[in-house]
């Protein structure tokens, strides 16, 4: 199975590189590499570079290099969502990333690449950050993102979704043909044009942003697709 990353670059000093977060041997599954950033990045293994003018955050930057994907004929089957996240809100924010991103070293990768070969499976993640925030009961989420989520789930039809699952973090692995297929239908650039600009936050009000880090898991598993959690 070949793979496609795309990873959001914001910080300029003090992040990671790759091969701190990704083993160098999962390279070797890797057909394209699409590198988004506001700021100018080292080119060491001829990566595709965007710019990105943190319209959205990460959401915007991997709808940007969603956009690239479908536009060119690179042949792949599993997407890769990264960005170097520290949320600097949060003393997690390393924590965070770090389990988030184990999946991309040993021993998980192999365990990936079996999960997504079956055909319910459609996202991989680690398991401690698979969330939802739907109630049963009064038929909303608890969160401030709540009109806006149910607002999207009518408009897009991801009532399949239920009961809402998400990768919270938007850092996964996942098949890329239901990704694909959304977004033939729903171009991603004019989706990033309703997302609020710079470091947004959904603490008081609900942002398109982060309403947008749940339909991203929510658009495969409306599709029928299963989240592992590893």
């Amino acid at each position: 199975m070949k793979a496609a990353i795309i990873e959001y670059k914001f910080y300029t000093t003090g992040a990671p590189e790759n091969n701190v977060r990704i083993e160098n041997f999962i390279y070797d599954d890797v057909c394209t590499e699409v590198i988004v950033s506001n700021h100018p990045v080292e080119n060491s293994r001829k990566k595709i570079l965007l710019n990105h003018t943190n319209k959205g955050k990460d959401i915007g930057a991997q709808l940007l290099g969603i956009d690239y994907l479908l536009n060119t004929n690179n042949q792949f089957d599993i997407l890769i969502l990264l960005h170097d996240k520290r949320s600097p809100h949060s003393p997690l924010g390393n924590y965070w990333a770090n389990e988030l991103t184990k999946i991309f070293r040993s021993p998980y990768w192999e365990i990936v690449k079996t999960e997504l070969k079956k055909e319910k499976t459609g996202i991989c993640c680690s398991a401690n950050y698979i969330k939802s925030e739907y109630d049963e009961k009064s038929k909303k989420f608890l969160s401030s993102n709540n009109d806006l989520l149910q607002s999207l789930i009518i408009k897009y039809n991801l009532h399949a979704a239920y009961p809402f699952f998400f990768v919270a973090g938007t850092i996964f692995c996942c098949k890329w043909k239901p990704v694909q297929q959304f977004f033939t239908n729903n171009p991603p650039l004019k989706i990033r044009a309703l997302l609020e600009k710079g470091n947004v936050q959904d603490t008081d009000n609900g942002t398109f942003t982060h309403s947008w880090e749940r339909l991203f898991s929510w658009i495969i598993t409306s599709q029928g697709y299963t989240i592992k959690g590893l």
